[in-house]
């Protein structure tokens, strides 16, 4: 089954969020939102804004088309 974008933000988020060594809380604080958002955006259920993709891109170091591709291709 073919994930969604939304998936695959998620799960691209969760990866570099975990090799950072950063926490949901200290993302959300760096991304200006909250661990309750991060925990929803991680799991799919949540489509960020332009502006907090650039946001949690930038706090985790990577372009924020990167955060859109499927894992494998990265």
């Amino acid at each position: 089954m073919d994930k969604t974008l939304q998936q695959q933000v998620g799960e691209n988020v969760r990866r570099l969020r975990r090799e950072q060594g950063l926490t949901q809380q200290q993302l959300g604080y760096l991304t200006q939102t909250n661990s309750t958002y991060i925990v929803r955006l991680e799991h799919g259920r949540s489509n960020p804004s332009l502006l907090t993709l650039e946001r949690i891109a930038k706090a985790l170091g990577a372009e924020v088309w990167k955060l859109c591709l499927p894992i494998a291709e990265e």
